[in-house]
């Protein structure tokens, strides 16, 4: 069963990259939908080929106190239809996501866009206010952001003593990562740019002490990532030559590099000393870091068997996810919750679910083919929304990239949701702005102006 899983991650790995590939080199730039295709054939072809070719070729395998995969002949059969219906997952996704390339963006006359980019500038002064003092307030509990940086890994993991009561003020620190990418934006298509351009440098670090004290190695990947993006779109940067590819490629491998190293890395800028070495190579240390996307899947194939749908439950969930708990309407199961209590024993935290085994959850066999439908035509949708015209919309293309992207790997409506909180603070306060200053006729006091 292990070979058969082997050829078919090969094969399945191989021919997603060369479609991605041939699709890159037509549209001739990276949108969301090529990353989080690549994100799923790294995710369902390459990570278990991977896994299989090392318990095959050096006998390693993924087995901690808490949790392990399982080995078996009926486990690795279990993961095997998994990845057959990643395949079916990933085709649908593919299909669902493809939009009608427009040829004319839709413009704004002056007095539209000189109301936007107003609105925009001062969205950006209140929401960066906000971030940082709510930065201060979610962070005073543990003695400080440096301090809370220092624990960041325990407050992650709920493994910290310490009762925060203005713990939900972290979700409105997060809108300094929005407000970054909308002040880089604003560089090139604001009417202050030098403002925009100081902005932008002081939401960028205390985005660095976001997402320090958060202890997210994927979250920080992905916000540089963003950036380079807008750095790409700032300068233009379209036509994939040889040498952006090799430039491409070589920032492809200094991320993995990076990624890799994140913990040592970290812990650096942390205490000031390297970190320890880690008992294996970095590769395996990533694959135990990934453990969760193949055991879950093994789990999720089990639980589909019974025909128990969660669909309703994870809505709900979702639903209230800004609500506090203590005031939420209705009881709801946590897919996570249910899910760790199903692949681990006495793990502390929540053990996440990747998309295809959320999609098991959610609609048991149903879920590999109705879940990427309905995610494609998302994607579809969001692709057309930086072609419109309107910084705004192309402000909330780049502040949706993270949540997208990572909902192939940490998949939950509730998660996705309250991922969405300082992008939706950000355009409660836009439109209020915009409403404003269409009452006085597009005028406010200028930035900048004396």
């Amino acid at each position: 069963m292990a070979v058969l899983l082997l050829i078919t991650s090969v094969v399945f790995a191989v021919v997603a990259l060369i479609a991605e590939y041939r699709a890159l080199k037509k549209k001739k730039r990276l949108t969301i939908t090529s990353f989080f295709l690549l994100v799923f054939v790294f995710t369902y072809g390459i990570l278990p080929l991977l896994v299989v070719f090392l318990y095959l070729f050096e006998g390693f395998s993924i087995s901690t106190s808490n949790y392990s995969f399982d080995y078996s002949e009926k486990g690795l059969f279990y993961t095997w239809i998994w990845q057959i219906f990643s395949i079916f997952s990933y085709v649908i996704v593919k299909k669902a996501a493809k939009h009608k390339e427009t040829l004319k963006s839709a413009t704004y006359g002056d007095a539209g866009l000189k109301i936007e980019t107003t609105a925009l500038e001062y969205t950006v002064i209140i929401c960066l206010v906000a971030g940082i003092i709510s930065l201060y307030l979610w962070s005073r509990a543990y003695g400080g952001i440096i301090e809370l940086i220092k624990v960041g890994s325990a407050v992650r993991s709920r493994l910290s003593r310490v009762v925060n009561d203005l713990a939900f003020f972290k979700h409105i620190a997060k809108s300094v990562l929005t407000i970054s990418y909308a002040s880089l934006i604003l560089v090139k298509q604001g009417k202050h740019k030098l403002f925009n351009a100081v902005i932008f440098l002081i939401s960028f670090s205390f985005s660095i002490l976001y997402l320090l004290a958060n202890d997210g190695r994927m979250s920080i990947a992905f916000y540089f990532l963003v950036i380079g993006l807008i750095m790409m779109r700032i300068f233009e940067i379209r036509a994939i030559s040889r040498k952006k590819k090799i430039g491409i490629t070589l920032l492809l491998v200094t991320a993995v590099v990076f990624i890799l190293n994140l913990d040592s890395i970290t812990y650096y800028i942390k205490f000031g000393v390297w970190g320890s070495e880690q008992q294996g190579t970095l590769l395996h240390s990533l694959l135990n870091e990934l453990a969760f996307i193949m055991i879950s899947g093994q789990k999720a194939l089990q639980h589909a068997a019974s025909f128990k749908m969660l669909i309703i439950d994870d809505i709900l969930c979702g639903l209230f996810a800004w609500f506090p708990t203590s005031i939420k309407p209705v009881e709801t199961i946590n897919i996570w919750n249910y899910n760790t209590e199903l692949a681990t024993i006495g793990f502390w935290g929540q053990f996440p679910c990747d998309f295809l085994s959320t999609s098991l959850y959610d609609l048991s066999f149903l879920g590999p083919f109705l879940f990427p439908l309905f995610w494609g035509k998302i994607l579809s949708k969001i692709e057309k929304m930086p072609k419109n015209g309107s910084i705004v919309k192309i402000i909330c293309y780049y502040a949706l990239f993270t949540p997208l992207i990572r909902a192939v790997d940490y998949c939950l409506l509730y998660d996705f949701v309250l991922g969405m909180f300082p992008l939706a603070l950000f355009l409660i306060v836009y439109a209020v702005l915009r409403r404003i200053l269409i009452g006085r006729g597009g005028h406010l006091s200028t930035i900048g102006s004396n």
